[in-house]
């Protein structure tokens, strides 16, 4: 499905728009014979003038939904279209126009008629939940739609508009499962991004926690519920809970992309590498074009050694994301992995010269006065900020514990590796043998023992 395209002016039709396309997506998804690219990667095709076959062969997909949003004042009229992309025909089209009052009604209407002319045949449940009104009221529905946008736009400004707007749907509805987890992952996205100084991550974790037990309190099956305390229970440390949670997750909604991405990572931290393979080739069928999945295959090969494989992958990710501070780092340290040191540290320099908001993408200069030998600029970069952040953050651990090792500070780099294993970094195979910026650690008495300790895990780790 391509995002619906606004033909208003107005920025919160446009919007509108893409959170309309976002719940239709939704919609899709809980159908279990039916494969739906998910939001993240639909909404990397926005404004494409690709053609349909083109857009369909790049996401592996047959079929795909296009269409327009109108609105003028309370009048809304959705025109969409779905085309089987291999025959090169249209399979299906149809008009929807009445008020914001109807919203409901069109978007599920849309979805039954989707569902008619695919031929599907839904279960009872699958039934009632295209019938259900998770968010009663319209303009509460609106403004979730425009909070939903701005909680991945990755700036403060965005996540305050996006409270902002959650609350005002909750002065209408009260309490409601949906605005609880959009709450949940403002809060959360704020220290998962580094939005906030250190000292407030704590603070925000647990608001994001209340919000989550709202949540269950509320619906004890929500999917959406379990994905967000998988993440907070991720960045609390506690990866045996943040699995659970993601296996719940999947088994209420099979698609959940986050849920697919976290989950194969924990298994690649553990030491499965084939256990995550499987839930990320699943993943690449759901969410082919977001920077972050084709990174997490990156790394799922590099926690198996085989960083040749790694760089395939973070150089697609920075192909597809080129502005993006996170893929770019994964990609400098494996190409500095793979003998291409020069390359890496022209990456990590272009990196350490933007202004990113991204709390760890500061770690870049650190990186590169690492890979440089560059002892005492290196101590002066990682300031105590930085080491406070990476006690919240395993990649931010284990970043930062390549970095020490490499100017052979010892002890700080295995302080780092020890925070990483309470994370879940368990992978006895890489740590003790594969990482190869961790060399100058591995006759370190402390490290010897840690990897005693992670071998005792390894071997217990129950997927």
């Amino acid at each position: 499905m391509l995002p619906f395209a606004s033909v208003s002016a107005e920025q919160e039709s446009d919007l509108f728009a893409d959170g309309l396309t976002d719940e239709v997506i939704t919609d899709l998804s809980m159908i279990k014979t039916l494969r739906v690219i998910s939001r993240q990667s639909a909404m990397r095709l926005k404004g494409s003038d690709k053609d349909m076959r083109t857009i369909a062969r790049e996401l592996g997909a047959r079929y795909v939904l296009t269409g327009t949003i109108r609105r003028a004042g309370s009048s809304l009229r959705v025109t969409a279209q779905l085309v089987d992309a291999k025959a090169d025909a249209p399979l299906w089209a149809d008009k929807f126009t009445g008020t914001l009052e109807d919203v409901f009604d069109i978007q599920e209407r849309l979805s039954r008629q989707i569902v008619d002319a695919l031929r599907l045949r839904l279960t009872p449940n699958e039934d009632k939940r295209l019938a259900q009104r998770p968010l009663a009221d319209v303009r509460a529905y609106e403004y979730y739609l425009l909070a939903r946008q701005e909680i991945w736009t990755f700036n403060a400004q965005s996540l305050d508009h996006a409270l902002q707007l959650v609350r005002r749907a909750q002065d209408i509805v009260g309490d409601n499962e949906l605005l609880f987890v959009a709450e949940g992952l403002i809060y959360w996205q704020k220290v998962n991004v580094g939005m906030v100084p250190v000292s407030q991550y704590d603070e925000c974790l647990g608001r994001a926690e209340a919000c989550a037990a709202k949540v269950f309190a509320l619906n004890p099956e929500s999917s959406k519920g379990h994905s967000l305390r998988g993440a907070i229970r991720h960045t609390r440390a506690d990866p045996d809970g943040a699995a659970r949670d993601y296996k719940r997750a999947l088994l209420l909604d099979p698609n959940d992309p986050e849920a697919l991405l976290w989950l194969a990572y924990s298994y690649g931290v553990s030491g499965r590498p084939a256990l995550a393979r499987a839930l990320l080739d699943r993943l690449q069928q759901v969410d082919p074009l977001t920077s972050v999945n084709l990174i997490m295959s990156g790394m799922v090969a590099m926690f198996d050694g085989n960083y040749a494989e790694a760089l395939t992958w973070t150089q697609r990710a920075v192909d597809i994301d080129p502005a993006n501070p996170t893929p770019r780092m994964m990609h400098a340290m494996m190409l500095a992995a793979n003998g291409q040191r020069d390359e890496g540290l022209a990456m990590l320099d272009g990196v350490g010269r933007d202004t990113s908001p991204i709390a760890w993408a500061r770690l870049a200069p650190a990186m590169a006065c690492a890979l440089r030998g560059e002892h005492e600029k290196l101590l002066g970069v990682v300031t105590p900020e930085l080491r406070a952040a990476a006690q919240w953050d395993e990649i931010f651990s284990w970043w930062l514990a390549d970095c020490f090792a490499l100017v052979n500070e010892r002890d700080a780099a295995i302080d780092c590796c020890e925070r990483a294993v309470e994370f879940g970094f368990i992978n006895l195979p890489w740590l003790s043998e594969y990482e190869p910026f961790l060399a100058n650690l591995r006759g370190e008495p402390r490290f010897v023992r840690l990897m005693e300790r992670v071998g005792r895990a390894w071997e217990a780790f129950e997927p």
